[in-house]
């Protein structure tokens, strides 16, 4: 009877997501592209890669009847790479039914570095750099460039506003804009992301009003669009008038609050 053993300090095992691109080739083809991969760190292996299933094409993959057990993680079935021809020979494999101290696997293939051409790993951003790269290009786009066509491709069609002095929806934004005179200029100071909500502080002059604006507004993203939003507005004020005698935004005091 087999024995399912606990990873612990002797043996340690740890898996999670790894925000590089991995690519595995073979035979000149590409047999797995993956942004989901994870890593599993075992006791003084090297490092492996495990893709999801749905990132490897399968159709260029062959069941072999090959089978292994691993105490910590379960039993291991095993593929062919096909275009690998015989250095492919069982190059991949798989823990269908993984003990739960590894239950991430599941649905996972790994490779052996050896037995294809390569596998590539390609840094990518992360999904929070990602997002702060969308809302300042989003912002930047409506209201420096007040390009509104441009920005549909940012802000998603059912766009939700829980602004007080801002209308409903994307085209309640996109109307508050065009009433605001072409002065209108809005900088960044900083940005924080934290899963796919972003919180930019933030400066609006050129507003047509006595005062700028600061802003913190806190974004949330889906399907790689502005989908919600939320904020808080205060007037900028002169070093005369700031209590705390520290500027709103940035290291200087407005000229003219």
């Amino acid at each position: 009877m087999k024995t399912a053993k606990i990873p612990n300090a002797d043996h340690p095992i740890a898996i999670e997501p790894t925000t590089a691109r991995v690519r595995v080739l073979a035979g000149g083809r590409v047999i797995a592209d993956s942004r989901n991969a994870l890593v599993l760190r075992e006791s003084d292996y090297p490092a492996v890669y495990y893709i999801p299933r749905s990132d490897v094409d399968m159709t260029l993959l062959a069941r072999t009847d090959n089978a292994t057990h691993c105490p910590y993680k379960g039993d291991a079935g095993y593929y062919s790479v096909v275009p690998g021809g015989n250095r492919g020979v069982n190059a991949v494999w798989t823990y269908e039914a993984p003990y739960e101290a590894v239950a991430a696997i599941k649905d996972h293939l790994a490779f052996y570095p050896d037995r294809v051409d390569a596998i590539e790993l390609t840094a990518e951003p992360s999904r929070e750099e990602r997002n702060r790269a969308l809302v300042l290009e989003a912002f930047d786009t409506l209201f420096n460039k007040r390009d509104y066509e441009a920005a549909e491709r940012f802000w998603s069609p059912n766009y939700v506003q829980h602004s007080a002095h801002i209308k409903p929806g994307r085209e309640g934004l996109f109307d508050l804009i065009r009433s605001i005179p072409p002065t209108l200029k809005y900088e960044h100071d900083m940005i924080v992301a934290e899963g796919d909500l972003v919180i930019l502080h933030g400066r609006f002059s050129g507003i047509g009003q006595p005062k700028n604006w600061i802003a913190a507004d806190v974004v949330r993203i889906e399907n790689g669009r502005l989908a919600e939003h939320w904020d808080v507005i205060e007037d900028e004020v002169a070093a005369s008038e700031s209590a705390s005698g520290r500027p709103m935004f940035g290291d200087s005091f407005p000229e003219r609050a």
